[in-house]
């Protein structure tokens, strides 16, 4: 539930037009997921309640969620929780990275900046309430604008920027590769190491 710090809810409809970036076709994107799904995935699985930040409150559509860099996809998904110093193995142990790169030329809603204030609303979209964040991501996806995602900066390292991409007909995917996370531990070691992190 909402509190009353969390940013307010969005407006029937979210007058002009929205903050967009164009990313050209075959831009690169990493995923960290489970191994028992394909690296394109867009969730949560259907009849299942939304999970995650910007995940449709109703189910009206779902959500592929990348990062720019490996780094980016390790650290929302597994280093969500800044007060735990380590990483269980097993996490690790069920998890793929995958790189893809996308088909088709994208719009997204930029996040990162001074978006935010075109649309009224602050950095709580990305940080706060997953409620809100799940209400003001249903009514982009509804603007007139139609785009095709979110960019914006991880909540636990804003170093790196994320996508939260849309089931639309132009967010479709190339695979170049995908490996178990045991498999490169020399990939992911180094994030753990500069997070001040282990694995238990």
């Amino acid at each position: 539930m909402a509190s009353a710090e969390d940013l307010p809810p969005p407006p029937a409809s979210i007058p002009g037009s929205l903050p967009v970036t164009e990313i050209a076709q075959g831009m690169q994107w990493w995923r960290i997921h489970r191994t028992e799904h394909p690296p394109v995935f867009f969730g949560p699985p259907k009849d299942q309640p939304p999970t995650y930040r910007f995940d449709a409150p109703g189910g009206e559509y779902r959500i592929l969620y990348v990062g720019q860099t490996l780094s980016a996809a390790f650290v929302e998904t597994l280093l969500r929780n800044p007060r735990i110093p380590f990483v269980e193995r097993v996490e690790l142990e069920k998890r793929s990275s995958s790189l893809l790169s996308n088909d088709h030329a994208l719009k997204l809603v930029d996040l990162r900046g001074g978006g935010l204030s075109r649309m009224g609303v602050d950095s709580r979209l990305t940080s706060g309430s997953y409620t809100r964040a799940g209400q003001w991501a249903l009514a982009l996806w509804a603007h007139s604008d139609q785009p095709d995602g979110l960019l914006y900066r991880s909540k636990h390292d804003p170093n790196h920027i994320c996508a939260a991409l849309f089931d639309r007909a132009s967010c479709r995917f190339s695979v170049h590769s995908t490996h178990a996370l045991m498999e490169i531990p020399h990939r992911w070691a180094p994030i753990l190491h500069a997070h001040g992190k282990g694995i238990a």
